[in-house]
């Protein structure tokens, strides 16, 4: 049962897009805080510690995610706040302290909205969030408007003789030759059309339920 339940999970995971995955891994983390109080209050000591050193982990994977070289002063922020969870879920796992545990839900709930108005345009491209996280595959996706770009010229030239629509082709080639940042980062998609969000996620999502 456990094991087919990790499977769902993995599945669950796999198939989730980069803004999902926060989302999910705020709704956990947050369950695991809510779940650790209800166990400082049944006294159960043993309890409260595991859900708190899940919901810390999944604290430190969001944390390990950030680019800190695109992110800015957003990606600055967020690592000290999650430093910050981190270290009052630390202390309050020491002192049985559950107002320590809510402010942190508090912390996290405010995160997860602030996330879930972002993501629908996050998709774009045009959300300054998606900058502070590992989003190479998502910063790709301006590259199929050049390639759509190269098409729309082939109808053009089509007017003229055959040998015409023959010669744009080896120029759409050095056109793509010439953008090579953009390829630079279309090649480690392809060896790695995950992301390391979605690696780092899979795993503390997984190991976390």
């Amino acid at each position: 049962m456990l094991k087919a339940a990790k499977a769902y999970l993995a599945t669950q995971v796999s198939t989730s897009s980069q803004g999902d995955l926060l989302i999910m891994l705020y709704d956990t983390a947050v369950k695991q805080l809510r779940q650790a109080i209800e166990k400082m209050r049944a006294g159960d000591v043993a309890g409260k510690g595991v859900l708190i050193s899940k919901a810390i982990n999944i604290i430190s994977e969001l944390q390990e995610s950030l680019n800190k070289e695109r992110g800015g002063d957003i990606s600055k922020n967020l690592f000290q706040l999650y430093f910050f969870c981190n270290a009052r879920l630390l202390k309050a796992n020491l002192k049985m302290d559950q107002q320590m545990v809510e402010e942190v839900i508090g912390i996290l709930t405010g995160l997860r909205q602030a996330f879930a108005q972002i993501i629908p345009t996050a998709a774009t491209g045009v959300a300054a969030v998606t900058q502070a996280t590992d989003t190479q595959p998502v910063a790709e996706e301006p590259t199929k408007p050049l390639a759509a770009a190269s098409a729309s010229p082939e109808p053009v030239v089509s007017k003229a003789a055959a040998p015409e629509p023959v010669t744009p082709e080896p120029d759409a080639s050095d056109d793509s030759q010439q953008v090579s940042p953009a390829q630079e980062n279309a090649s480690p998609a392809a060896a790695r059309p995950v992301s390391t969000l979605r690696l780092r996620a899979a795993n503390a999502y997984a190991t976390t339920r």
